[in-house]
């Protein structure tokens, strides 16, 4: 692995809050073990789940860049990068869908609003309020 690739992947997709993980990786475990057996939905509700979270810190990177908070040679590179594992989450998702797990359009829906208040804050330098925390975080 180069020296760049390693630099991006830390900068660009792997987001900085390490407890964050838990939370979807807890609740994902659990409803698998629910299941009673491994299927190839899980594995890309999984790989879903995981591009979802990951395309966060890309998205967050633009918006910062955008609003003047970061370099905006940084919103080249996560635009790039937020793309990249977009397309990634798209055919994951129309794989699903393909496979007739047509919920998943409802459960993703109350995401949107929150994800845009999220980076409405953060284009406003307000990210970092405790009721935001705990909303993001359901």
């Amino acid at each position: 692995m180069t020296r760049t690739f390693r630099l991006t992947l830390k900068q660009y997709v792997i987001p900085p809050e390490h407890g964050g993980w838990f939370l979807w990786i807890g609740p994902f475990v659990l409803g698998a073990l629910a299941a009673g057996r491994l299927k190839i939905d899980l594995l890309l509700l999984l790989l879903l789940i995981a591009a979802g979270y990951l395309s966060r810190q890309p998205l967050i990177i633009l918006v910062k860049a955008l609003a003047g908070r970061r370099a905006r040679a940084d919103a080249d590179a996560a635009l790039r990068v937020f793309v990249l594992i977009g397309v990634l989450a798209a055919l994951l998702f129309a794989g699903l869908l393909l496979r007739g797990q047509l919920y998943l359009l409802w459960l993703g829906l109350p995401a949107l609003p929150v994800l845009a208040l999220q980076l409405w804050l953060v284009a406003r330098r307000q990210e970092r309020q405790m009721g935001i925390e705990l909303i993001g975080s359901g």
